[in-house]
């Protein structure tokens, strides 16, 4: 049960994303990797201002891609309105 919920938000955050322009490569953990083709700690903070935490890929030397974990179909939402805000925000939509 907790696994399928898992793949499905997993699944759902890739999709969506993906519709933003953003690259997102198969996961098959609990969080995915996306693109977001401006400097990740610029998006993180711009997310943590609008109440969502994730993980700047710059801390690994990837300085345009964020570590996106699992939550709950509410949480993950939550995320994709963010990010939207943010894509049209710095002219990605």
């Amino acid at each position: 049960e907790k696994c399928q919920k898992v793949i499905k938000t997993r699944e759902y955050t890739k999709t969506k994303l993906k519709e933003l322009g953003f690259v997102v490569p198969d996961s098959y953990a609990n969080f995915v990797f996306v693109n977001v083709h401006l400097d990740s700690a610029l998006i993180f903070e711009e997310l943590q201002k609008r109440g969502v935490i994730v993980r700047p890929g710059c801390a690994w030397g990837w300085k345009t891609w964020l570590r996106v974990s699992t939550g709950t179909e509410e949480q993950t939402q939550m995320f994709i309105r963010r990010m939207r805000e943010i894509a049209g925000t710095y002219g990605r939509e």
